[in-house]
Parts: structure tokens; sequence; C-alpha cells
């Protein structure tokens, strides 16, 4: 794809005509709306594809575990500055990675000091990954 404004723009995701919306090779109105869930439209947006049960049941968790995200107050300050100038997109992301601090972006830094104590841990063989591995998602392997 070129660099730059494009002279003649096109998706190979979603195309439409004075009569209809197709989406992935489905039409939007008479195909996937009111028939078709959020989750599983998403996933035929990214994949091309509907999803199995348990990739839509990880995609609903997955979905759900970072709406929250979505109210801190980094992306509300982001949000408003594109509010605000959205000729300015570099302006709102800058805005948004400006005002994350240690409350924001700290749960990173302990999350990852918990997995490297647990590695380390379960390395020296002093222990074996328990309980809190195990509700973590992790699985270590000496």
């Amino acid at each position: 794809m070129r660099i730059g404004k494009q002279d003649a723009p096109f998706t190979s995701i979603c195309t439409s005509d004075a009569h209809s919306i197709t989406v992935r090779g489905r039409d939007l109105c008479g195909d996937i709306i009111g028939k078709m869930d959020f989750t599983s439209y998403f996933w035929l947006l990214v994949t091309g594809e509907e999803p199995s049960e348990v990739q839509k049941l990880f995609a609903n968790a997955v979905l759900a575990a970072i709406a929250e995200h979505g109210l801190v107050p980094s992306v509300v300050a982001s949000r408003m500055t594109y509010a605000a100038a959205p000729e300015a997109f570099h302006g709102a992301v800058a805005a948004g990675l400006l005002g994350c601090g240690s409350v924001v972006l700290g749960s990173a830094e302990v999350a990852g000091r918990f997995y490297a104590d647990l590695v380390g841990t379960v390395r020296a063989g002093t222990g074996t990954p328990g309980e809190n591995t195990i509700l973590a998602g992790v699985a270590l392997v000496p």
C-alpha cells in the first residue's frame, strides 16, 4: 500500500453501493443486523470468520476486561483532546500517553514483578507454581 493520500482508497473488509453494504461478503442489513451478536460480528470483522463457541467465550471475556480501560483519566484526556482538535490526532495520542502515570501504568509493573518472582521461585527450586500461579493463568515449566 502506498503511503499518503490514496486516490482510490479500498478495503477488502467492506464495500457498499446505493442499495447495500457488504461486510466480509455478507449483507449488513440482511445477514448481520439482528442475526449476529456484537462479539461474533467483531470477530468476523477482524478475522473474516465467525467465532467458535470457545473463541466467542474468550473474546467476550477480553472485551469485558478492556471495557473498563475506557474510563481511566488518560483515555478521557485523549478523547477530549481529539474532540477539541480532530485534525491533530497525534495530539490526542500524546495527551493520553502523557496522562499515564503510576496509577494507570503502574499495574503492569506490579504484574511483571509478580510473574518474574514466580519464574524465579520455580527456577530456583524453592517452590512450585501454586494456586496464585494457576489463578493468574500462567503455566511455568522449570
